[in-house]
C-alpha cells in the first residue's frame, strides 16, 4: 500500500520545489498556475500539467498539490497552487516560507487537542466549542515562533483531512468549530513525520489485490464468456446479450494513446450495460440483488464488492465523456489504481483490464458452487 512518507520521483519533487519558491516570492501567497507551469518548463524543462497528472491521490482527493482534480484535471492560468501538508515535508525545513507553515500547522494540532479535550458536555447535552481564529492564531504564532495571519493559517487547516471539518469565514471574520473536529490522534504530534504517519491511517487507500503481471488478448472477452456461463448453468438465465461483435473485439486490442483507451473504457462500458436486467434501478443494482438472492446477503459480499468496480469503471468513463463528472472520475481513477499510471496509457489499459478480469472472476467463483 503506498505511503504518505514513499519518495517521489524527480520531476515531482522540482514541481514541489518550484510552487514552494513561488510562495517565498511572493511574500506568503501561492503562486499561479501559469507561473508554475512556465517556471517548470523554462528552468527545468518539465511538462506541469504531465506531472499533475502523475501525482499520487489519496482518498478524499489528498495529494501534495492542492489542485487540479476539482471539476477539473487542469488548472486555469489564474488559479493558485498550494502544497498541502504532505507536499510541504517534501521541502521542508529547507525554504523556512513553507516552514512557517509546517510550524504553525503543527502547533495547532496540539493547541486545538488540548482546547478540545478541555469541552465539558453534560450527561445529555453535548458542549460547543468555537475559537475565533484571529485569537487563536495569535497563540498559534507564540508558540510556534511563526507570523502566519488567520488567513493563511486557515488555508493550511482547510487543506488537510484532519483539520478541514469546521472552519468558517463571514465576512473578514474566521471561526473554527471544534465540536466534532477529531483531534485526539493527533494530540501528541510533534513532527512533520509524525503527522504523516497517523494521517496514512485516515487517507490510505485499500491495498489492490495482486493483478497478474501479464494477460493474453482475448483475457477478458474469456472471463465475459467464462461468467456468461456459469451464470446460465445456476439461474437458467442469460447474463448479457451483445448488441455488436465489435465491443468484445475491442477489449482484445491495446491502448497506445488516450483516445484508444478511452475506446477500450467505452467497450467495457457497452459490454457490462449488456447485462441482461431490468433497466429500473440501474443494472448493476440489479445485479447485485440478484446475488444477494442467490447466495444470500452476508455471503454475497465478496460477489456484490465486485460489482462495485464496475461502477467504478463506469464513473470513469462518464468523467471521459461529461466535464461535470469529472471529481467522481478522478476518485475512480484513484480507487481503480490507476493514479499511478499517468500518461502511461498502455499500461492504464493493461490495469484497468486486470481489474475488470478479476472482478469477473471473482462473481464467476462465487456462484460456483451453484453450477454443481
Amino acid at each position: 500500500m503506498a505511503s504518505l512518507r514513499d519518495p517521489l520521483p524527480d520531476d515531482a519533487l522540482s514541481f514541489l520545489r518550484v510552487i514552494a519558491d513561488g510562495y517565498a516570492a511572493a511574500g506568503g501567497s501561492w503562486p499561479c498556475w501559469q507561473w508554475v507551469r512556465q517556471q517548470l518548463w523554462t528552468r527545468h524543462d518539465l511538462d506541469a500539467e504531465q506531472i499533475l497528472g502523475g501525482l499520487p491521490t489519496w482518498k478524499h482527493d489528498y495529494r501534495p498539490a492542492r489542485l487540479g482534480y476539482r471539476g477539473q484535471p487542469i488548472p486555469n492560468i489564474a488559479d493558485e497552487v498550494p502544497l498541502s501538508i504532505h507536499g510541504m515535508a517534501y521541502v521542508y525545513p529547507a525554504l523556512p516560507a513553507v516552514g512557517q507553515l509546517v510550524d504553525a500547522f503543527l502547533t495547532a494540532l496540539r493547541i486545538a487537542a488540548v482546547m478540545q479535550r478541555d469541552i465539558t458536555p453534560e450527561p445529555t447535552r453535548p458542549a460547543e466549542l468555537k475559537v475565533p481564529v484571529e485569537d487563536f492564531t495569535r497563540t498559534v504564532n507564540t508558540a510556534a515562533g511563526t507570523e502566519l495571519t488567520a488567513a493563511q493559517l486557515c488555508a493550511v487547516l482547510r487543506g488537510e483531512p484532519a483539520t478541514w471539518l469546521g472552519i468558517n469565514q463571514q465576512n473578514s471574520d474566521w471561526t473554527w468549530n471544534l465540536t466534532s473536529v477529531r483531534l485526539a490522534p493527533y494530540a501528541e504530534v510533534r513532527s512533520v513525520d509524525d503527522y504523516l504517519t497517523l494521517l496514512d491511517a485516515l487517507v490510505a487507500l485499500p491495498e489492490q489485490p495482486a493483478l497478474p503481471g501479464y494477460l493474453p488478448p482475448l483475457a477478458l472477452p474469456e472471463a465475459f464468456d467464462h461468467l456468461g456461463l456459469a451464470w446460465r448453468i445456476a439461474t437458467d438465465q442469460r447474463l448479457f446479450r451483445i448488441p455488436r461483435a465489435a465491443i468484445p473485439a475491442k477489449l482484445t486490442q491495446p491502448a497506445g494513446s488516450q483516445e484508444e483507451f478511452e475506446s477500450r473504457c467505452s467497450a467495457l462500458c457497452d459490454m457490462m450495460k449488456s447485462f441482461d436486467f431490468p433497466a429500473e434501478g440501474g443494472s448493476l443494482n440489479n445485479m447485485k440483488a440478484r446475488l444477494s438472492d442467490l447466495l444470500g446477503e452476508e455471503a454475497s459480499g465478496r460477489a456484490r464488492s465486485a460489482v462495485d468496480t464496475f461502477r467504478q469503471i463506469f464513473a470513469l468513463r462518464a468523467g471521459q465523456q461529461h466535464h461535470g463528472a469529472d471529481v467522481s472520475a478522478e476518485r475512480a481513477r484513484t480507487a481503480l489504481g490507476l493514479a499511478q499510471f499517468g500518461t502511461d496509457w498502455a499500461g492504464a489499459w493493461d490495469h484497468l483490464r486486470a481489474t475488470a478480469v478479476q472482478a469477473l472472476t471473482i462473481i464467476r467463483e462465487e456462484i460456483s458452487p451453484l453450477t454443481d
